[in-house]
């Protein structure tokens, strides 16, 4: 885990599990005030907290509902795509192998394809977040590939909108 991220994903873990700063710092032994500073990023963690704290953050029952789905999403055989809303833009956070596979077989340039299927979701945007949970398909073209996204929004831990995408080749 990265030290980087390590205050993000404790105060991440923390309001998940719902227990305030002054309960987490008593189950590691620090004060509530060097949680507060780790979690702002004002401080760095001993590499002895650290190792507290990634062993607490890797006990799966303290990892992320979500955290598991997008790494089911990973695996996945399809042409899956999963994207963070955010503002006018739309950022790649996970694919799929077959979605890689594709890709890698010629199909498409990675790159090309997840360009233009970003432009897709963020132009679809408005009416995802519109469809209150219902899929939303676009037809698009890749490389000439004629395609179909279906969009279904997505709501992760921590309230961020995304879209998981399913690319459907069309004949």
């Amino acid at each position: 885990m990265s030290r980087l991220h390590l205050g993000e994903k404790l105060r991440a873990f923390r309001i998940r599990q719902r227990i305030k700063q002054e309960a987490l710092a008593a189950d590691l032994g620090v004060s509530q005030a060097t949680i507060s500073r780790l979690e702002s990023g004002v401080m760095e963690a001993s590499q002895q907290l650290a190792d507290s704290i990634e062993a607490l953050l890797a006990n799966p029952t303290n990892q992320s509902s979500f955290d598991y789905w997008r790494a089911a999403v990973s695996r996945l055989d399809g042409l899956f795509a999963l994207y963070r809303l955010m503002g006018a833009e739309s950022d790649p956070l996970t694919v799929s192998r077959g979605f890689e596979r594709w890709a890698e077989a010629g199909a498409t340039a990675p790159d090309n394809a997840m360009d233009t299927i970003a432009q897709a979701v963020s132009q679809t945007r408005s009416a995802l977040v519109d469809a209150t949970q219902q899929p939303v398909t676009r037809p698009i073209t890749i490389d000439g590939a004629k395609l179909h996204l279906n969009l279904q929004l997505v709501v992760d831990d921590h309230g961020s909108r995304l879209a998981l995408v399913e690319i459907i080749r069309t004949h």
